[in-house]
C-alpha cells in the first residue's frame, strides 16, 4: 500500500505535524504502508528518519527537465499532469504506482494563495480519477474563491476528490457556495495536528532551562510570530506594525504579568536557497523589547514535537501561528490568536474560546491588550474549558482516520459525487 502526501514538510512545524499524524495513523491501520513525500534537499534526511520515502530525486533544473520531457513522451498521466504543475508531473514520473493521494495542504485552496497551488491539487486529483484511486483531502482551511481561476480549479479538484474534509464551518459554507447542496463528498473534522504527540513534558521543560528559563518559578509565555502576518502589515524590520504590536504585547507580559517571554519561531527555511523564516521576525521582536533577561528566542531549527512540548509547558501561548495554537490547546494550554485568517478564530470557536482571537485587519493596541488582559485573568477556567473539549476533537479526528482506512481498504463509497462528477462533462 502506497500513499502519496500532498502537502506536510519539515520547514513549516503545523506542516510537519499533520504529516506525522497521517504517517501514524494510517501505520497502525495499514501495517505494510509506505508513506511517499517530497522533499527538499536538505530535509530528505529528516524525512527518512520519521521513515518516509521521498519521491523527488536530486539533480540541476536541466537534469530535472530532461527526465521530465522523457517521462511526457512515454506516458499520459504524466503529459496531463505536467500542463497543471510540472511537479506533480516530475512525482508521477519518478514514484511509480500509487494507490491513494492525500491532501493536506493546510490552507491552499483560497484566493489568498493562487491558482497555482489549486491547480497542484488539481493536477493530483486528475491523476487519481484517472487511474481510479482515492484522492482525499484531509482537514484544511478553505476559500473564499472570488478569483475566477481558483473557484474552477478548486471546483474540478472537489468534483474528483473521493472525500473533503473543512475543518471549520466558514471554509465548509465557502466550499457549499463554489459546489451547490448536491456535494455530499464534504464532510468537517477538526485539524489532526490535535492527536499529534510530540515529545514528552520533560523534554519541553529541558529545552526552557537550556535558554535560562525556569517554568513553574514565575509564569511564561511563548509568542509565535509569522513572517506572513508580517509581510501584510505595512512598515519594514522594528518599524513594522506587526512587529510593533509585538513588541508591545511582550512588554506588557514582562511589566505587567511579571512572565518570562519565549519567543518560538514555527517556520525553519529548508530550501536550498536561503530565505527568511518566522526567526527574522523573532528577532525584530527580540531587539524592540530590549530586555535579555525576560525575552529569549528559541534561534535553532526544533521538530515540530519539540515546539509542541515547548508549548505544552508555558502559561500560555499567544499564537500568530495556526498551529502554536492547537498545540497549546491539545496539550492543554490556554491560547490567544493574532491571526491573518479566519481559521484562527474558527478553531478558538470550537474550543469555545472565541473571544480569545483577532484577525490582523482587527488588530489596534487597546483591543489586542484587552484581549490579552481578559484571557490572562481567566487562564484557569480557560484550561478547564479546554479540556470540557478535548475528548471529543479528538475522537472526531480519531474518527476521520477510520473513514478514510474504509475507502482505501475498499470497504467505503468513494465514487466521485455525482451532481459533481456530471459538472464535468458540462
Amino acid at each position: 500500500m502506497n500513499f502519496l502526501f500532498n502537502g506536510g514538510g519539515f520547514s513549516n512545524k503545523g506542516d510537519e505535524a499533520m504529516m506525522l499524524t497521517v504517517q501514524h495513523e494510517l501505520a497502525r491501520r495499514f501495517p505494510q504502508a509506505n508513506f511517499i513525500v517530497r522533499a527538499s534537499f536538505r530535509s530528505r534526511e529528516l524525512a527518512s528518519a520519521h521513515g518516509l520515502l521521498v519521491s523527488n530525486r536530486p539533480g540541476g533544473s536541466v537534469a530535472r527537465a530532461l527526465r521530465l520531457g522523457c517521462a511526457c513522451l512515454k506516458d499520459r498521466d504524466v503529459r496531463r499532469a505536467s500542463r497543471l504543475d510540472w511537479v506533480v508531473g516530475e512525482a508521477i514520473a519518478e514514484v511509480g504506482n500509487v494507490d491513494c493521494v492525500l491532501d493536506f495542504s493546510g490552507f491552499n485552496y483560497s484566493d489568498a494563495w493562487g491558482v497555482a497551488s489549486a491547480k497542484r491539487g488539481l493536477a493530483w486529483a486528475e491523476y487519481c480519477h484517472a487511474r481510479g484511486k482515492p484522492f482525499i483531502c484531509l482537514p484544511q482551511a478553505w476559500g473564499p474563491f472570488h478569483m475566477a481561476g481558483v473557484a474552477e480549479a478548486t471546483r474540478r479538484l472537489c468534483a474528483y476528490s473521493t472525500l473533503i474534509y473543512a475543518r471549520d464551518k466558514v471554509s465548509r459554507s465557502y466550499l457549499t457556495e463554489l459546489l451547490g447542496p448536491g456535494a455530499d463528498n464534504v464532510r468537517t473534522a477538526p485539524d489532526m495536528a490535535f492527536l499529534f504527540a510530540g515529545e514528552t513534558a520533560c523534554a519541553g521543560r529541558e529545552f526552557l532551562k537550556s535558554l535560562g528559563v525556569e517554568p513553574g518559578r514565575i509564569p511564561v509565555v511563548a509568542i509565535t510570530p509569522n513572517l506572513r502576518v508580517y509581510e501584510r502589515c505595512p512598515g519594514v524590520g522594528v518599524l513594522n506594525e506587526y512587529v510593533q504590536l509585538l513588541t508591545k504585547v511582550a512588554r506588557h507580559c514582562i511589566d505587567n504579568w511579571h512572565a518570562n517571554v519565549v519567543l518560538i519561531p514555527h517556520t525553519f527555511c529548508m530550501h536550498e536557497t536561503p530565505c527568511d523564516d518566522d526567526r527574522f521576525v523573532c528577532g525584530l521582536v527580540e531587539v524592540g523589547v530590549s530586555n535579555p533577561r525576560r525575552c529569549f528566542t528559541v534561534r535553532r531549527h526544533i521538530s515540530a514535537a519539540m515546539a509542541k512540548s515547548i508549548e505544552g509547558q508555558v502559561d500560555l501561548v499567544i499564537g500568530s501561528r495556526f498551529h502554536s495554537c492547537v498545540f497549546a490547546l491539545s496539550s492543554g494550554v490556554p491560547a490567544v490568536a493574532l491571526g491573518w485568517a479566519h481559521k484562527y478564530v474558527e478553531l478558538m470557536a470550537l474550543i469555545g474560546l472565541e473571544s480569545d482571537a483577532l484577525i490582523h485587519t482587527e488588530f489596534s493596541e487597546a483591543r489586542v491588550m484587552e484581549m490579552l488582559d481578559a484571557a490572562w485573568e481567566r487562564r484557569e477556567r480557560s484550561r478547564e474549558i479546554i479540556e470540557h473539549h478535548l475528548e471529543k476533537i479528538r475522537a472526531d479526528v480519531a474518527s476521520l482516520f477510520d473513514s478514510v482506512a474504509s475507502i482505501v481498504s475498499g470497504r467505503g463509497d468513494w465514487s466521485p459525487c455525482p451532481a459533481m462528477a456530471a459538472s464535468l462533462s458540462e
